[in-house]
């Protein structure tokens, strides 16, 4: 097949507790409701076609501090674990103003099929995985496919969503339409080399 694909499935996985208990009352707001889906968790999924063969998507894929443009220009800072191995622990902290550091550990590798990362904050709040796939499909080309399971969101990025509601933004399933661009930046990086 020589069309992209790219497939973008989004769940949300409501407010169980609070956004339950608040229905059941009678008393849910739209805030309330979008307050507990933020602060629950979200499954998001993209899948895209890299014109480049598993080995050289594989080679870089897994540097993910190189490639990623949330993660290039931010301080990094190694906590423990061989770099690009199962147990590798390193803290990011971006520059915008009430950012707090927060942690990638890369929790399972399977050479040329998959590594997850678990992204967290230390202080808690939330605890995201993103296990990133790949497929080989023949003649060069790669299958790539991102799921991202996000446990509740850090206060700050709600705060960000809070903000862009405000300004009119398209907002609510952000991580997902962020999910996709990147699938989209990784595709162009790769076949740019």
């Amino acid at each position: 097949m020589n069309k992209m694909l790219l497939t973008v499935v989004f769940i949300i996985l409501a407010g169980v507790v609070i956004g339950a208990n608040a229905a059941e009352a009678g008393s849910c707001s739209c805030d309330q409701k979008s307050e507990a889906m933020l602060k629950t968790g979200a499954v998001y999924y993209s899948e895209i076609i890299i014109e480049k063969p598993v080995e050289e998507v594989w080679s870089e894929l897994i540097n993910i501090r190189k490639w990623n443009p949330s993660l290039v220009n931010v301080e990094h800072v190694h906590l423990k674990g061989e770099p690009q191995q199962v147990g590798e622990k390193f803290q990011v902290t971006k520059s915008y103003k009430g950012a707090k550091p927060f942690t990638f550990e890369t929790i399972r590798m399977r050479p040329l099929q998959n590594i997850v990362w678990k992204v967290y904050s230390e202080e808690g709040g939330f605890s995201n995985f993103g296990d990133f796939g790949l497929q080989d499909m023949g003649d060069g080309k790669t299958r790539l496919n991102i799921s991202y399971y996000a446990q509740g969101l850090s206060d700050v990025a709600i705060e960000e969503v809070r903000e862009g509601q405000a300004q009119g933004k398209r907002v609510g399933n952000e991580l997902g339409v962020g999910l996709v661009e990147l699938s989209q930046f990784f595709k162009e990086y790769m076949e740019k080399k």
